[in-house]
């Protein structure tokens, strides 16, 4: 599983208390800010991150829309439609938006990864690596570059380098945002058969404090796999908590 956050994310979404007085400090901080451009539009874009971890959608693109009726060539505003657009399953349309953006600003680390997510998601493995690497290329997402070549380069069963890619996320990604580092390093040595190392990644992944939605059914996985079907289920429910409209969850 894949999160949709940003790779450089700040949003406190850890419980569904948290994200509703994380949204509420964003409204006031985006009326505040009215009027003062480049301030206002960095709080908006906060704020649409925040909505669409709590999976309300609406009033994100409503924000995402008014900053493109301002600036139809906003490469960060095209990003957030686009992150909605995969959100939706709407793969082809977000490839567009999503290219727009980075016609706009090359150097977008968040278009560069969420298209190569677009692009896995309809089966184009080689597109979705080519735009993972331009994401490393200009030095941007790293950490989330690298675990995305890896989930890749596992599904075509290209193992040795799926684990020297997770392990080169593992320098970028830390704290609660090694949960996903830990998790596909465990699958790919279930793949090999390798359990003590298979489990001691699940351990790891369990032990992390999740920080939203998609993280707590990532983490969700490992400690289905670790037996502990109740502490999945919480995390489960966790997440739906947060975010009602969470179908993966």
């Amino acid at each position: 599983h894949q999160s949709l956050s940003g790779g450089g994310s700040s949003i406190d979404a850890s419980s569904e208390a948290v994200l509703e007085d994380t949204i509420d400090q964003l409204k006031e901080k985006v009326e505040s800010s009215s009027g003062n451009g480049r301030a206002n539009e960095k709080e908006t874009l906060a704020l649409v991150e925040a909505y669409t971890y709590a999976g309300d959608i609406q009033p994100a693109a409503e924000l995402i829309n008014e900053l493109l009726e301002e600036n139809e060539e906003n490469s960060e505003a095209l990003y957030q439609k686009g992150k909605i657009q995969v959100y939706l399953s709407d793969y082809h349309a977000a490839i567009v938006t999503l290219e727009a953006a980075i016609e706009q600003d090359t150097q977008n680390g968040d278009a560069l990864i969420m298209l190569g997510l677009a692009h896995r998601e309809i089966g184009d493995y080689d597109e979705a690596l080519k735009q993972f690497q331009s994401a490393l290329d200009v030095g941007k997402n790293k950490g989330e570059a690298h675990l995305n070549i890896s989930h890749i380069q596992q599904m075509q069963g290209e193992w040795e380098d799926a684990l020297t890619s997770v392990d080169a996320a593992a320098r970028f990604l830390k704290g609660d945002r090694s949960i996903p580092v830990h998790t596909q390093r465990s699958n790919i040595y279930s793949d090999l058969q390798d359990l003590d190392r298979a489990v001691d990644a699940w351990e790891k992944a369990a032990a992390r404090s999740p920080q939203n939605p998609e993280a707590y059914v990532t983490q969700s996985i490992s400690k289905m796999l670790l037996g502990d079907s109740e502490g999945a289920l919480e995390n489960i429910e966790q997440a739906l908590d947060i975010n009602p409209n969470f179908t993966e969850a």
